[in-house]
């Protein structure tokens, strides 16, 4: 599933773009969000946690360490900030257009039901490789 939105970017050196951010989200990588930022003539793309959106949607704090925080402003603004080594920028967005993303994503799969293949979890814990499933719960 997909959606977009538009994002004022405004970066450490102060300038500042209205960018088109894409979000797309896949039931197979459940605990993930990828937004693909659109800057001419290419995008870039961040893999950001389902969850620390969730965080960041609902918190009346800030949330996030690292390269990814994200703030709730006290209009129903997002802003979003991520560090690369390349540099720090800040997107501020609509924060109903992300909240609704979000709901797409719960009702596709919701929170707690997770479901990742044994490939992915038992092969890491025993190096043997099931064909079962497993139900993750993140709480």
């Amino acid at each position: 599933m997909e959606s977009t939105t538009l994002a004022l970017c405004t970066t450490t050196a102060g300038t500042r773009a209205r960018v088109r951010v894409r979000m797309s989200y896949d039931a197979t990588d459940p605990f993930a969000v990828t937004w693909a930022f659109q800057t001419r003539p290419s995008e870039v793309q961040w893999v950001i946690g389902r969850e620390l959106l969730l965080d960041g949607i609902t918190s009346r704090t800030p949330v996030g360490d690292g390269d990814v925080q994200l703030h709730r402003g006290d209009h129903g603004e997002l802003e979003v900030r991520l560090s690369s080594p390349t540099g720090d920028a800040t997107f501020t967005m609509p924060g109903s257009d992300v909240a609704e993303f979000l709901v797409d994503t719960l009702a596709e799969v919701p929170e707690g039901f997770e479901v990742l293949g044994t490939d992915d979890v038992a092969t890491l814990l025993t190096g043997h490789t099931h064909t079962s499933e497993s139900r993750v719960d993140q709480r």
